[in-house]
């Protein structure tokens, strides 16, 4: 029999005291012998302390205690540290294995030389260890481009060397480590993926998933990061604001204040804000919309008269944009992207905007929307009656999970598309993703519009 690899399975606690014990006991349970076993704890000030005492006397497992809150990345390069195992993953305290994960992902990656991670599927758990359902990932095995769905960060078997080729966890962010490395994967290297529940993701209302501005903004960040990393040549990109104003449709109000400044500010305030946005046009057939424009932003915003025709309610916008970078041509500018930006997402920062840019450039896709993923129970009409439209709620598809676009959004490439043309995403926060429809709406904005403002950089 082959000798096994060495695995290190690390598990990072923050005031997880109370499923502590069961993270651990969880790693204790594998099928698996040559293991390296680890518990970081990352100055916790509730009851771990005295299971970290109970735990410091099993001869199988190194403690680290941090005096102070490092952080999860840092906590994770304290693992690294202490490990000399060929395969390290980390283990949330507030999350546990089940008894052959590490047998499973460690057979598969060690015969796959060019992988550098492996992954599984898992189950959704209550604080009580109850099944609430489980997740079945894409079929990563059959893809032939990476996905922007990265693995997890926790969970994740990762081979020892890849990780030191790139210095360890980039303590500079403080969570999505995953998509850290996944961005890090170069050519030549793979991923697998294990299509069976390995591990259970504990739901309870103090995960970081739910932490939704902290997620990100790192995430923003990581994407910037991951473009300059790769010397990727900045796109010339034009920023248009349309506008169908009073004289198109009386529903459309973009003089209207929200927090005492024009809605229409708020965008195009955003788009100027924005440093991969060249150039800002909003097009309107509505004068008041364009003189407004004019006085207050003078020759930083180019003006666009839109055909009236062109503004109507069932008339889309290809018109009017092919008019907009006609008219620009004819100035003597070129754009490799367009992104359309709608005034009545107001909180939709430059921040999201940049987020679109640097994920066209990172993924080579086509076109790029802003979305939050809705798990919500949804139906469909047969004729009859109503039917779900997913038939088991205990069984989540990656594949069929549903995305709505949101956050007024759509950037486009305008040269070197691909023949199948991809769609990629950005992850909207709740914020970013209202829109204003109905007086409701209004009265719910002016409520956040006091909490943010100009730059209002809140969760992007």
């Amino acid at each position: 029999m082959a000798c096994q690899p060495l695995v290190a399975v690390y598990v990072v606690n923050h005031n997880y005291g109370e499923f502590l014990g069961r993270a651990v006991d969880s790693v204790l349970a594998q099928d698996y012998s040559a293991l390296e076993i680890l518990v970081v704890d990352d100055a916790s000030d509730d009851c771990s302390s005295g299971l970290l005492t109970e735990l410091e006397r099993n001869p199988l497992i190194t403690v680290i205690r941090h005096a102070t809150n490092v952080g999860l990345t840092a906590s994770c390069n304290s693992a690294l540290r202490a490990s000399s195992a060929d395969f390290v993953m980390r283990l949330d305290a507030d999350d546990y294995l089940m008894p052959s994960a590490v047998r499973t992902m460690a057979d598969a990656i060690a015969v796959e030389p060019d992988a550098v991670l492996v992954f599984p599927d898992y189950l959704e758990v209550d604080t009580r260890d109850a099944v609430i359902r489980r997740v079945q990932r894409h079929d990563f095995n059959a893809l032939d481009t990476m996905s922007d769905l990265p693995a997890h960060g926790a969970c994740t078997m990762i081979r020892r060397t890849f990780l030191d080729s790139i210095g360890g966890y980039d303590e500079s962010i403080s969570c999505q480590d995953g998509l850290d490395l996944w961005l890090s994967i170069g050519q030549g290297q793979s991923v697998l993926h294990i299509p069976e529940p390995l591990f259970c993701y504990r739901q309870h209302g103090r995960n970081l998933t739910r932490s939704e501005r902290k997620l990100f903004t790192a995430r923003a960040a990581l994407l910037t990061k991951h473009v300059a990393k790769r010397g990727l040549p900045r796109p010339r990109v034009l920023g248009v604001v349309p506008v169908r104003g009073q004289i198109a449709d009386p529903g459309s109000v973009p003089l209207r204040l929200l927090g005492g400044r024009p809605l229409i500010d708020w965008t195009v305030d955003e788009a100027l804000a924005c440093d991969g946005i060249d150039h800002v046009v909003v097009s309107s057939p509505d004068p008041s919309v364009l003189e407004h424009v004019e006085e207050r932003y003078g020759s930083r915003v180019g003006l666009h008269l839109r055909r009236s025709v062109w503004a109507r309610l069932n008339v889309g916008l290809g018109d009017s944009l092919d008019d907009v970078l006609a008219a620009e041509f004819a100035l003597g500018h070129t754009y490799d992207a367009e992104v359309n930006l709608t005034v009545e997402s107001p909180f939709r920062s430059a921040t999201h905007i940049q987020q679109a840019i640097d994920v066209m450039q990172l993924f080579d896709v086509d076109g790029v929307v802003g979305v939050r993923r809705d798990y919500d129970v949804f139906y469909v009409h047969n004729g009859v009656g109503l039917q779900p439209l997913r038939e088991d709620e205990r069984l989540r598809l990656e594949r069929d999970d549903l995305f709505r676009q949101c956050a007024g959004m759509h950037l486009v490439r305008l040269t070197g598309g691909q023949a199948s043309p991809r769609l990629g995403h950005v992850l909207a926060d709740q914020m970013a993703a209202f829109t204003l429809r109905t007086e409701l709406d209004w009265k719910i904005a002016e409520l956040l519009a006091c909490v943010t403002g100009p730059g209002h950089d809140h969760g992007g």
